[in-house]
């Protein structure tokens, strides 16, 4: 008796499982027919109407009269074919393209789309409204800032700053700080997508920003656009700033931008910083290239770990003729035997490299 129960559950267990790979496989095989369905239904679309678009980019032809020919329920497949073509296209072409996005009746789908609770529907008109940088539109994006949905909050920030709201930078940022995985490298580089007259507004906001982790993502910003205006307001964060990773973005701020008033500070991070920030404010010194930074450097060449070693020689070939003499000297000094395998080292790589 107890056999054969056993053996019923094992033949339960066994049509259990079957039924769910034949489910699986039946879903499968669905996706795959619709995905075949649809890239045929796209492939016949774009057979038809792909010179069409061509030939109204080139023409003087009004968008509205354009997509007359497009009937509404072919709009999806119309927004498909200009999201392959629209990363490719610049300056005419690429405005001819916009007034298509931009048309009553292309808007109007999109808005549609960006109330849907479809999520891929919403994350179509996000695109759409930041490729086509409608200002009209922008209202409408800003909304989805406050969705649940992270992606939908990624994208909305990212066409917001393809639109330049500089605006809204103030929302863009609180929202993405939200994320459950909110990192600053994230962050900046959708920040990076506003146009670089972006860094003056994010200069105004430098002192009265949230918190140093929000200033420190501003700094970053200012690097990536090398905008020298904020080098004032950046030194002073670099002299009085608590935060590492502050104190880290203004580092590598001096790495790309020559500011000497900022070598007293730089001076201060070398005799007192952490290995992590030496690394960076070595670099930054190199940068500035004044005698005491110098003198600092080649300092840093005998007292500190290899590591240190390492990057105060490369710091050293970069910050000046002297410096550069100096390694040379060293590098065939049989007193200091680490020191000078060092200097040979690094000669031989900058030398290697052409530079």
């Amino acid at each position: 008796m107890i056999s054969i129960t056993l053996l019923d559950f094992l033949l339960y267990v066994l049509i259990f499982f079957s039924s769910v790979i034949i489910l699986m496989s039946l879903i499968l095989i669905s996706l795959r027919t619709k995905g075949i369905i649809q890239d045929k239904k796209f492939k016949d679309f774009s057979e038809t109407y792909e010179e069409h678009l061509f030939e109204y980019i080139e023409s003087n032809e009004h968008p509205s009269n354009f997509l007359e020919q497009i009937k509404e329920r072919k709009i999806p497949l119309f927004l498909r074919l200009v999201r392959d073509y629209a990363v490719h296209l610049r300056g005419r072409d690429f405005e001819r393209l916009s007034g298509l996005i931009n048309s009553p009746k292309i808007f109007n789908f999109l808005r549609k789309d960006l109330r849907s609770n479809n999520k891929k529907r919403v994350l179509r008109a996000i695109y759409f409204f930041g490729l086509s940088r409608n200002q009209a539109s922008l209202i409408h994006v800003k909304e989805a800032l406050k969705s649940q949905n992270d992606v939908i909050k990624i994208n909305a920030a990212l066409s917001l700053a393809k639109m330049n709201a500089g605006n809204e930078i103030v929302e863009i940022v609180k929202s993405l700080l939200t994320l459950k995985h909110a990192t600053n490298d994230l962050i900046i580089s959708i920040l990076v997508e506003f146009d670089p007259a972006i860094c003056s507004i994010l200069e105004s906001r430098l002192d009265i920003a949230k918190n140093d982790r929000v200033r420190a993502i501003y700094v970053s910003v200012f690097t990536k656009f090398r905008f020298i205006p904020a080098a004032k307001k950046v030194l002073y964060y670099l002299q009085y700033g608590t935060d590492p990773e502050l104190t880290l973005s203004c580092l590598k701020y001096f790495m790309v931008i020559e500011y000497e008033p900022a070598g007293n500070a730089l001076k201060f991070v070398l005799l007192k910083s952490s290995p992590t920030l030496l690394a960076y404010a070595l670099k930054a010194a190199a940068r500035i290239g004044t005698k005491e930074l110098e003198e600092i450097i080649y300092e840093k060449l005998f007292v500190e770990s290899w590591q240190t070693k390492l990057d105060s020689a490369a710091a050293l070939y970069e910050i000046s003729i002297t410096g550069k003499d100096k390694l040379n000297k060293l590098a065939y000094d049989l007193d200091h035997p680490a020191e000078s395998a060092i200097a040979r080292m690094v000669l031989s790589e900058k030398e290697i490299s052409g530079k």
